[in-house]
């Protein structure tokens, strides 16, 4: 039962939940510097978070709390295992699943990556295509992209089948819907009209 007290400190954790994820980051982010490995882990950790956000429920599932400190932390072992992070962010996983904020990793990615970014003068894109697409298309997509923000990217891949063709493209809070599902929406929407004219 949700108890006022328990409220009460929700809203606290959400109002200062910006400010929580980005103390992780920095600090994953100044230790990653400090035993000179940033640049070695960074790729691996873009492969994590893309992992994360192909699959929504995949952080849900690990975090719950019907699964102990211990299953959380050998479940994520063996993603680090797949995907050779370094042992150094195995500890990171550690002291997240020890303070209850593994529910937060992949936000705490998120801000890694724009953190890193932000230092070299590169922007994270998130794009969302409908199926995966060759690496030659991908590069014609980037350079389309780069050209259209004036700067360079990190492109961080999503799929999403239900956006149907075409791509949508998201950063600093802003998004570009070019997918097939909006001219769609569009395309409906002008029929409509017409035929409440009639």
């Amino acid at each position: 039962m949700l108890t006022f007290t328990k409220l009460k400190l929700f809203i606290k954790e959400m109002k200062f939940y910006p400010v929580i994820v980005r103390l992780y980051a920095e600090s994953l982010y100044e230790f990653l510097e400090e035993k000179k490995i940033l640049k070695k882990a960074s790729p691996s950790i873009a492969k994590l978070l893309e992992l994360f956000s192909n699959h929504d429920n995949l952080l849900n599932n690990i975090s719950a709390p019907m699964y102990s400190e211990r299953e959380q932390l050998d479940f994520l072992y063996k993603i680090s295992q797949e995907l050779s992070l370094a042992k150094e962010i195995d500890n990171f996983f550690h002291i997240l699943a020890h303070n209850k904020r593994l529910s937060i990793l992949k936000d705490i990615l998120e801000m890694f990556l724009d953190l890193q970014e932000e230092k070299m003068g590169t922007k994270i894109v998130e794009i969302t295509i409908s199926k995966d697409i060759s690496d030659k298309e991908k590069q014609t997509l980037i350079k389309k992209i780069e050209e259209s923000l004036k700067s360079k990217i990190k492109p961080l891949y999503k799929i999403d089948e239900n956006i149907i063709g075409g791509v949508v493209f998201k950063f600093e809070n802003k998004m570009y819907d070019a997918s097939l599902k909006k001219k769609f929406a569009q395309l409906n929407n002008i029929v409509e009209n017409k035929i409440a004219i009639l």
